[in-house]
């Protein structure tokens, strides 16, 4: 007892904060959402709570932790089963004969933190509104709070990988050495109820999806030859952050030219030229959740007849894999699926990834991939093809929502089509606007 008590106390002073430190010709782009905070729905993160706890045995306690940290990645089981963003805490769930319980550790700054960094999320109503844990306490209490709960655990799972690495990864390890049994892992049972989105998530996704189409929109409306991939990137991330995204999803692709060919490219350096396919590959955040949409664009304004040869092939592969995404599916189908059309034209060759891959809090969202699509379940289908000796790289991608009645396109509003893209492309973004004040581009 006293090693497990002292172990989690040293855990603790090391999780503390530093002192310092159907698709439209013409659509319409999405309406602007407001920039306050995401909504937090604390009943959805209770009831998956019970959810999760359901899975495991009695006798069983999870620990989850989350050191906030620019450098240190998020919890993202953490924000699924608290909405927390970021925040440090501790969650403790345990589950005994007649039910489960769930205690939420958060820190009390010292009046010179709250000086230097702000008052972060402290224990009290404000922390019990928003995650719906009734039981919230001072991380200092971990150990005289878990006292009378130790003897009746048997089996401890541990989802501590997001502390970072150092002195605070050490502590835990001494405390799993010391226990006669190794903690266990939750990771299963948790990519099993992330896998299926509820109507929160749902929502959150698709925000997260209308926020991205905003700023594509604006972006193929403001590009022009001669622009750099770094302008269209910022351009598309801009609005993002001013319709509320607190972060992109992962790291924007505009890959110009050569660099449309490149799958994962993001140095976004390159002056784009006339005649250049641009491949945006972009998502923005919503609430932990992300987008994940591209979109190939002539810089030009127009499509060459090779261009829209190739790109009205890639698009036909999208739309037979789209037509796939029905309950029972696999994503092995939808990836055959797209490549057989891609085949049939001969450029199979050129298309050298995955169609589709799961999407929540993670780009690249938990789960297995051989698992049968069922209602709930969001994911991408993103065919592409890329022909390097012709500079010549196409990719479309979609988030799909699979329900009863068919695929749902969340991504719809963005135009697909030649015709929908070459008209949009006709108006003015304000990525064609320089103001005086700023120095000219070299």
């Amino acid at each position: 007892m006293y090693r497990f008590l002292a172990s989690q106390i040293l855990l603790l002073s090391l999780l503390t904060p530093p002192s310092f430190t159907q698709e439209q010709t013409r659509p319409e782009p999405p309406t602007p959402t407001s920039s306050a905070p995401p909504p937090r729905e604390a009943s959805h993160y209770r009831a998956r709570r019970a959810r999760f706890m359901k899975s495991l045995e009695p006798g069983s306690l999870v620990l989850f932790g989350q050191q906030h940290s620019k450098t240190v990645p998020l919890n993202k089981n953490l924000t699924y089963l608290t909405g927390l963003d970021g925040e440090t805490a501790i969650l403790i769930l345990y589950r005994t004969a007649s039910g489960h319980g769930e205690i939420l550790f958060l820190p009390n700054p010292s009046p010179h933190q709250v000086r230097w960094e702000g008052r972060p999320l402290a224990p009290g109503e404000a922390a019990s509104r928003r995650t719906g844990i009734d039981r919230t306490f001072d991380l200092a209490d971990l150990g005289s709070i878990l006292q009378p709960i130790e003897p009746h655990v048997t089996e401890i799972y541990l989802w501590g990988d997001h502390l970072g690495k150092g002195k605070t990864v050490t502590a835990l390890r001494q405390w799993i050495d010391a226990r006669k049994r190794p903690p266990q892992s939750a990771a299963r049972q948790l990519a099993r109820l992330r896998l299926v989105k509820d109507d929160l998530e749902i929502a959150h996704i698709q925000r997260a999806i209308d926020i991205t189409a905003a700023g594509l929109l604006e972006t193929m409306a403001s590009a022009r030859p001669g622009m750099y991939e770094y302008e269209l990137e910022a351009v598309i991330e801009y609005i993002a952050q001013r319709n509320g995204s607190l972060r992109m999803g992962f790291d924007s692709i505009v890959g110009s030219g050569p660099n449309s060919c490149i799958l994962h490219y993001n140095t976004n350096r390159r002056k784009t030229e006339a005649g250049d396919l641009v491949l945006m590959d972009v998502g923005a955040e919503w609430a932990g959740y992300s987008a994940d949409i591209t979109r190939t664009i002539p810089i030009s304004g127009t499509f060459t007849p090779r261009q829209r040869e190739i790109y009205e092939a890639v698009l036909a592969a999208q739309k037979a894999a789209i037509e796939q995404c029905v309950v029972g599916n696999t994503l092995r189908k939808i990836h055959a699926t797209a490549r057989a059309v891609l085949a049939e034209k001969g450029l199979a060759k050129h298309y050298f990834h995955g169609t589709s891959h799961w999407l929540g809090l993670d780009v690249h969202d938990v789960g297995n991939y051989m698992t049968p699509l069922k209602p709930g379940m969001v994911l991408t289908v993103e065919p592409g093809v890329y022909i390097d000796a012709e500079n010549l790289g196409i990719r479309i991608e979609d988030d799909i929502l699979v329900t009863e009645k068919g695929p749902i396109v969340l991504s719809r509003k963005i135009p697909r089509s030649v015709e929908a893209i070459e008209a949009w492309m006709k108006r003015d973004g304000i990525g064609t606007q320089r103001r005086k004040f700023e120095p000219q581009p070299k």
